[in-house]
């Protein structure tokens, strides 16, 4: 027996799509602005009463938006840090976007985004964890092979990550009041680092 699963739809969910989705059609035909067309019922999902959304459907009926920038920051080494969220929320502002995504994204291995909130207190305490999981002076295979020196900067940056996705929501960051996004320098040298943030959404 093929499993009944909810579906998300534009109305909200289908808790039986099988018995749901004829009347959820009905309301479709009726509303093209809010969404232009469904698929066609095909392979698996026909066996669930689904019908998918066409590649590219637009459900909103808004225009998506993209907007997108570069900057590069000098940052001392090991633990050079910057708080980037002026940057990010001038990028939202002058987009337009009102709803949708911020991806901010620190090219390289040896460097990381995540949140936090920016004070002195909180950061020491997150180099303190650094330190911890992944000490300078550990013996570090990375090291053994290229002889640079940054095997921890590069399990610290794979530990933090290098991007991050922020929602959009009234033309705003959904960021809490003390949360804001930093960009960190990991490598055992200081650096430009290079930072792409893209806003997409309508």
């Amino acid at each position: 027996m093929v499993p009944v699963l909810p579906l998300l739809t534009p109305s909200g969910w289908l808790a039986n799509p099988s018995a749901d989705m004829a009347r959820f059609a009905v309301r479709v035909e009726h509303r093209p602005s809010r969404l232009r067309s469904l698929a066609a019922l095909s392979g698996p999902l026909s066996s669930l009463g689904i019908a998918p959304f066409a590649k590219g459907t637009d459900v909103t009926g808004s225009t998506p938006l993209t907007a997108q920038r570069r900057w590069n920051f000098r940052l001392p080494a090991e633990f050079g840090i910057r708080d980037f969220t002026p940057e990010l929320e001038d990028l939202v502002r002058e987009s337009g976007i009102t709803a949708g995504l911020a991806v901010v994204a620190l090219v390289g291995s040896t460097g990381a985004v995540t949140t936090i909130e920016y004070e002195s207190g909180a950061l020491e305490d997150l180099r303190v964890a650094l330190d911890r999981m992944a000490p300078v002076e550990a013996d570090y295979a990375h090291n053994a092979r290229w002889g640079d020196g940054n095997g921890f900067s590069h399990v610290r940056s794979a530990l933090l990550k290098t991007s991050i996705a922020v929602p959009v929501v009234d033309g705003r960051l959904q960021l809490g009041t003390w949360q804001q996004v930093v960009v960190l320098n990991l490598d055992n040298r200081g650096r430009d680092r290079e930072v792409v943030a893209t806003v997409v959404g309508c």
